[in-house]
């Protein structure tokens, strides 16, 4: 790969006519000329490439933004949108008319995203490639990432190289070794596939900033991404977002990354149904739908319900009570489950229960789609706003806990509370509520909140702790993840439909 000139001065490359096949042929011909194999048969996707660059009075760095889109070792299709300038961005624009640039001009300012999404609508390429006006890219930028786009990948993405004010180079992850709900390190200029990109619904100012990371974690719904060997060189300069906004800010990344969160995540809530308490399914479907009411969401969460008992009139009740709640939820699945236990002794029985509700606990994660799984066993009662502060907790902060947990008593012995945590190798129970939130190796399941890409599966080991699911805590403090009880948030636990174990 050539080395990029900081100073913006590119080598021109071999220019290219469109002729009457479009951008795909004006590629191969100029492939076939140049001796090397069209992409359309290295790579068996499609290789039209729309560049879309939006700037506001950036004129004065504008041309090589231009230039460098422009001469891409793989010609593509140019665009630059200006988002209402009152320098003369748009006529040093024009200049470039001759060679290909489309340019999109508005009489009035209406950001950065608009002025992205407007040059998307005037562009027919295959791939979407986004530039800032002030930045550049190197030349073999577009080339490099077709190289890793396979069919049905929504986009690749790339370093990005800091020069200007000074030098540095953000690196990217592979797909799937760090979060995005964490670390924004997917930038601007990534490649996106039309069908992902509007899929996704395009930039979104509701931030009130560039900083849109969002439109990575909506397109990445629809395909694995991949990362390519390559990154824009990225301006820093006086007036550059970085600048303006460092990321080096925690207050303001802990505002940005918590309400993108909470905009953007979907919730979904599942539970195993035992059949054990009919009478109390109906009081604790109803609790669940009006907590689920109060949470902020921007969409509707699913409800998976994995019915384990065997009784078609408790099957129907169900369905009927789920009938009243519907529209509290975007779909209600009632889905079966029709593992039975058998043992022999009460250390069996444990164990039986343990395998079942790790099977169940798997079985709902596979089933619900939501970036968030919310946990609620039929047993235990959510208070009114216990959703709400479970999301908020979920979501929160730079790096918020990978899972949260309400407070509730044990039924078989109400001075235990569910939760506890490790000390000298020996499990620790808490006989009473903390007063402030407390970070645990364990809790039970009876009412958690999760990110699903970031916790373990749940396994059947018993080990004699009074909490099926600890080693699913366990192995998530080991893994570095953080799970918090929320003393805030108390739920009543059923003896039965009427003896209710209040936190």
């Amino acid at each position: 790969m050539p080395q990029p000139d900081f100073t913006g001065a590119f080598q021109p490359q071999a220019a290219f006519e469109v002729n009457g096949e479009g951008f795909e042929g004006a590629l191969r011909e100029h492939l076939i000329k140049s001796g090397e194999t069209p992409p359309a048969a290295r790579y068996s996707v499609p290789t039209s490439v729309s560049i879309v660059i939006a700037g506001r009075n950036y004129g004065k760095y504008l041309p090589e933004a231009i230039k460098s889109a422009l001469e891409q070792t793989v010609p593509c299709e140019v665009i630059y949108s200006d988002d209402g300038s009152s320098d003369d961005s748009v006529e040093i624009a024009r200049m470039f008319e001759e060679r290909g640039l489309v340019v999109l001009g508005t009489a009035t300012n209406q950001g950065v995203c608009a002025a992205r999404n407007r040059g998307v609508h005037a562009s027919r390429g295959y791939w979407i490639v986004h530039l800032d006006a002030d930045d550049q890219f190197p030349p073999t930028y577009v080339e490099k990432m077709l190289e890793v786009a396979q069919p049905g990948t929504p986009f690749c993405y790339g370093a990005a190289h800091a020069f200007g004010k000074f030098t540095l180079i953000w690196n990217a992850p592979e797909w799937g070794t760090e979060s995005l709900w964490i670390r924004n390190f997917v930038n601007t200029s990534a490649m996106y596939s039309r069908s992902a990109w509007m899929a996704a619904g395009g930039w979104q100012d509701w931030l009130g900033t560039m900083w849109d990371w969002s439109l990575a974690l909506r397109a990445s719904r629809f395909g694995k991404p991949r990362k390519a060997a390559t990154g824009v060189l990225y301006r820093i300069h006086d007036h550059s977002f970085s600048e303006e906004y460092s990321e080096r800010d925690e207050e303001k990344l802990h505002f940005l990354l918590a309400r993108g969160r909470r905009m953007v995540a979907r919730l979904s809530v599942g539970s195993i149904l035992s059949g054990r308490l009919p009478d109390l399914f109906p009081t604790w479907l109803e609790k669940l739908a009006h907590s689920v009411r109060h949470i902020p969401l921007a969409d509707k969460p699913d409800l998976t319900l994995l019915n384990n008992s065997p009784s078609p009139q408790f099957l129907r009740m169900v369905a009927k009570e789920c009938a009243r709640f519907e529209g509290q939820f975007s779909c209600i699945r009632i889905l079966p489950f029709p593992a039975r236990l058998a043992w022999e002794g009460e250390l069996e029985r444990r164990d039986r229960v343990a395998e079942l509700l790790a099977d169940g606990c798997n079985r709902l994660r596979e089933e619900m789609p939501g970036d968030v799984h919310w946990h609620v066993e039929d047993d235990v009662l959510v208070p009114r706003q216990g959703g709400e502060i479970l999301w908020e907790a979920i979501t929160a902060g730079t790096r918020p806990p990978e899972a949260v947990s309400a407070v509730y008593r044990s039924r078989h012995n109400e001075h235990d509370v569910i939760g506890g945590w490790w000390k000298c190798d020996k499990p620790v129970e808490l006989k009473r509520i903390p007063e402030r939130r407390l970070r645990l190796d364990f809790a039970g399941m009876g009412c958690v909140m999760y990110w699903k890409e970031r916790v373990p599966d749940w396994l059947p080991f018993w080990c004699g702790v009074p909490a099926h699911d600890w080693n699913w805590g366990c192995r998530l403090k080991r893994a570095g993840g953080k799970l918090l009880m929320l003393p805030e948030v108390r739920c009543g636990h059923a003896v039965s439909a009427s003896e209710i174990v209040e936190a």
